[in-house]
């Protein structure tokens, strides 16, 4: 996502571009495996600001990719977060003020409204906050979509093709050495993901760049009769960072795996045997339906993937120059990638072609010189 994406922004703008892939597709690593989840709910004005510039992008999808837009899966039936703790509502009020005075929209529903309004919550449920701007789109779809517009700018791709270095010359970028021969180049970006560092650690620089596994498992529920789940909003236990989403022929489970050690980068990650249960046992305190969708799967096999988001100390991505090497830049360090993709990119592009200054740049290295502050409400709901 983040490659092609980048790739449609910088051919744009009028500049040659080759994007390198050593797997054989692209967007093929982590991207596919997300739940393509889109809202504004932050709690940093930088990424409020990428946040709506993207889901202002995709609600306009038609305008940049034309007919195949349609296979974009764009909805936006909200985001919900949901708590069965009565004592959370102060910090929920607060999280509110501070979306409110970001501008974002949302609103605070509990007891009997909010197990009218939304029938798949359990009596348990006590607090939820709404956020009707949030909701989803099919990150594989849009991938593909930003890579075909790069394409009819006429930016080249090379799949299957390993990078094994970025050349310098008198301490700047002249070249890229492949599998496939030499690239002559002053300018490089480094939109590798998980293995964003991999290509850095030659000059010194190692980006505070973190890899959580995390998992994904559908579990089919049609006929099964529970009130309101196909047009569910993105929801969320605010207490343990489980979600679901809505699907066709069923839903999308998975959970924040917080507690996990991070990993190195993996080319493919494995599911562990106990994830459904365990997301299942932290969904359900919310969502109790799950108990039912979990027990008629006994002995089935399961429909489950895993990817890599990346984590950066204070939730904000990379994006910009490597100021010891001029004609290198990054745009990495993404766990919330198809949902600041359209702006992320823009604002490489803008960094690259020099139409935007470094030092007016929420995303950049430059913030490693101080401390990388966590805003809480960065994610769900205050308890992120």
């Amino acid at each position: 996502m983040t490659g092609a994406s980048s790739a449609w922004r910088l051919a744009a703008a009028g500049l040659d571009v080759l994007v390198v892939e050593r797997r054989p597709e692209l967007g093929s690593l982590t991207t596919p495996k997300s739940f393509g989840s889109i809202r504004t709910q932050f709690g940093s004005p930088g990424l409020v600001d990428l946040a709506t510039e993207s889901l202002d992008f995709y609600r306009s999808a038609h305008e940049h990719f034309g007919p195949a837009a349609d296979e974009l899966d764009f909805c936006q039936p909200g985001y919900l977060y949901v708590t069965t703790r009565p004592d959370h509502r102060d910090r929920m009020l607060e999280a509110l003020d501070l979306y409110a005075s970001l501008g974002v929209r949302s609103e605070l529903v509990e007891g009997a409204e909010l197990r009218e309004r939304f029938p798949f919550v359990g009596p348990d449920a006590a607090i939820g906050i709404f956020h009707a701007d949030g909701g989803w789109i099919d990150p594989a779809a849009v991938t593909g979509c930003f890579a075909d517009a790069a394409a009819e700018l006429g930016a080249g791709f090379a799949t299957g093709t390993e990078v094994h270095g970025i050349e310098v010359d008198d301490g700047a970028v002249v070249g890229v050495s492949t599998s496939r021969g030499r690239v002559a180049t002053t300018t490089v970006v480094d939109c590798a993901g998980p293995f964003a560092n991999t290509l850095l650690e030659p000059f010194g620089v190692r980006l505070p760049i973190t890899t959580i596994a995390r998992y994904r498992a559908f579990l089919p529920c049609n006929g099964s009769g529970i009130g309101g789940v196909a047009d569910a909003p993105f929801t969320i236990n605010i207490e343990n960072g489980a979600y679901w989403r809505p699907v066709p022929g069923g839903v999308w489970l998975s959970h924040a795996n917080a507690d996990a050690d991070p990993t190195g980068p993996l080319d493919e990650v494995e599911v562990p045997e106990s994830f459904l249960a365990a997301a299942v046992a932290r969904i359900a305190p919310i969502s109790p339906f799950f108990r039912d969708l979990a027990a008629g799967l006994e002995g089935a096999p399961l429909d489950q993937v895993g990817g890599q988001p990346c984590y950066t100390p204070d939730d904000t991505p990379f994006i910009g120059p490597v100021g010891q090497v001029p004609g290198l830049f990054v745009n990495c360090g993404h766990w919330a990638g198809v949902m600041l993709a359209p702006a992320g990119s823009r604002l490489l592009a803008d960094l690259v072609t020099g139409a935007r200054a470094d030092a007016d740049n929420p995303c950049s290295l430059r913030r490693l010189d101080g401390d990388l502050v966590k805003v809480g409400t960065n994610k769900f709901g205050g308890w992120g």
